[in-house]
């Protein structure tokens, strides 16, 4: 887990010497070809500066999608579901993988139910490299925006 506060020095140089360390060490994982981006280098070459901001990045290793999830791996998701049980006025999900499962949606809905505004930003079908993550997803597409309570609402009714 990451976490970064507005405790950080306004001097980014050795941030990006950090990150770049850490980032040589991914090697040829999927990892590593997944963070290696355009937007990497622009921060790199100091193109860009980070905006301060009380953040919290909660990632687990993507091998284990060519392994078997054993408990210690579940630890992210029991982390993920605390952090969102926390919110109180809004969530906003950035994930081109999102599949809820049965108990996320319970999760979100649950959450919702308290008035906690929640925001979910995906890919399309046409956006998605993982046709089979976006088919598992769109199964649940509709019980988020219109299902029993609708965790998510509709884009319209939000306006």
């Amino acid at each position: 887990m990451l976490c970064m506060t507005n405790t950080m020095p306004m001097n980014w140089m050795p941030l990006r010497s950090k990150v770049k360390t850490r980032m040589a060490e991914t090697g040829e994982s999927i990892y590593a070809e997944a963070i290696h981006t355009e937007l990497t280098e622009k921060f790199f070459g100091t193109d860009i500066n980070p905006y301060i901001a009380d953040a919290t990045m909660i990632v687990d290793d993507p091998q284990k999608l060519l392994e078997k999830v054993s408990q210690e791996q579940k630890i992210v998701a029991t982390a993920i579901a605390h952090a969102l049980n926390e919110a109180e006025k809004e969530i906003i999900i950035y994930t081109p993988y999102f599949i809820p499962g049965k108990n996320g949606l319970a999760l979100l809905e649950s959450i919702a139910a308290k008035g906690v505004r929640i925001v979910l930003v995906t890919n399309s079908l046409a956006t998605n490299n993982h046709t089979s993550v976006h088919s598992a997803y769109s199964s649940y597409r509709k019980p988020l925006l219109q299902g029993r309570g609708g965790a998510l609402g509709s884009a319209r009714q939000r306006r």
